[in-house]
């Protein structure tokens, strides 16, 4: 009789409980005043990066559970939410929440910087999202094709009159909300020290009818299924952005099957485990006075990046729908599960991998 392997889902589920049954065993196995004393939930001890909190053996499996990226979404309809990300280098020490996206969209802005448009699972919110900034009419086109709650905080007049355009996408503006649902830090400098909690946001997704949108938000593969039998080695992925501010490094680190983002003011940005750079038009880049606009619909070419091998492709995308991701032969591209991180940029040629 031939034996089937097992699922990446009972994988996952199996390593989860074992993980979890061996913390209770562990603690269970002290005396009691020691585990009421030391490994009680919430006891703050001191690490490399400060004081930490050890949480209960519940959370943890959750945790276990959330961050295992071969875990499938089981094709789940959810509401989303979305936020822009500032991507300032004064506020890249203070970014929160990037780590948590399903994926993040990076597209150009002023004075040749990129911001970000990071996409969330409302029932799985970051504690803090932010420093959140202004919206670009560009992410309105990219964020009708998912229907999140989006959040921003003003707007270029072009970006009003695509939310006008589009009714059906709900949003939140930090104008008129700034010290209400957002709040600012007062130990960062403004602008950038506008963020959003975690418990204002739930409260809001609650009074805001929102579309569920099924998971995953790209169609995606994990295990022996994603391993890419073509393409080439790319361990290293270098973004040239034309200064040594704003270039972007990507490293693979195959225990983990993802990327490090690293940028000037953050080492460690993001971890995604698939990265799609698109090629399209972007019309105002490196012209002073001019904010870009960047093409999101239509199509172009595109490198896929995944498990440390990369992919040609082309990108295609219609009105109020997702992007779409395929191979010469017009086959989907899958992603591995796990964030993916987009950038769109006027020229692949923009891009270097080793």
């Amino acid at each position: 009789m031939k034996l089937r392997p097992l699922s990446p889902w009972l994988l996952a589920a199996l390593s989860c409980f074992a993980a979890t049954f061996a913390m209770r065993g562990l603690m269970t196995a002290l005396p009691a005043e020691t585990q009421k004393n030391f490994f009680a939930e919430g006891t703050m001890i001191a690490s490399e990066r400060g004081m930490a909190s050890i949480p209960g053996s519940a959370s943890v499996s959750e945790t276990l559970i959330a961050t295992l990226s071969f875990v499938p979404e089981g094709n789940k309809h959810v509401p989303l939410i979305a936020t822009m990300i500032e991507n300032h280098e004064d506020a890249r020490p203070h970014q929160q929440g990037l780590k948590d996206a399903l994926a993040v969209f990076e597209l150009i802005v002023e004075g040749d910087i990129t911001r970000f448009m990071a996409i969330f699972r409302a029932d799985r919110l970051p504690p803090l999202l932010g420093p959140v900034r202004s919206l670009r009419e560009h992410f309105v086109s990219i964020a009708d094709g998912y229907k999140p709650l989006l959040l921003h905080v003003g707007g270029h007049a072009l970006a009003y009159e695509a939310l006008a355009r589009n009714p059906d996408l709900p949003h939140h503006d930090g104008i008129r909300y700034d010290g209400q649902t957002y709040h600012r830090d007062p130990e960062i400098s403004a602008p950038h020290n506008l963020f959003m909690r975690r418990a204002p946001l739930q409260a809001l997704t609650e009074k805001t009818k929102l579309q569920p949108f099924a998971l995953p938000l790209f169609p995606s593969c994990s295990g022996a299924a994603c391993n890419l039998s073509e393409g080439e080695a790319a361990a290293k992925i270098m973004l040239n952005m034309a200064s040594p501010l704003h270039d972007v490094t990507f490293l693979y680190k195959g225990i983990f099957g993802s990327y490090v983002r690293s940028i000037a003011g953050a080492a460690r940005q993001a971890q995604p485990k698939s990265i799609a750079i698109l090629e399209t038009t972007v019309e105002g880049f490196h012209q002073k006075g001019y904010i870009p606009w960047t093409q999101t619909m239509g199509e172009g070419k595109m490198l896929l990046f995944r498990h440390g091998r990369m992919m040609e492709g082309v990108w295609k995308r219609k009105k109020g729908e997702p992007f779409v991701f395929m191979d010469g032969a017009e086959n989907i591209l899958k992603v591995a599960s796990g964030q993916v991180w987009i950038t769109m940029l006027p020229t692949l040629s923009m891009v270097e991998w080793e």
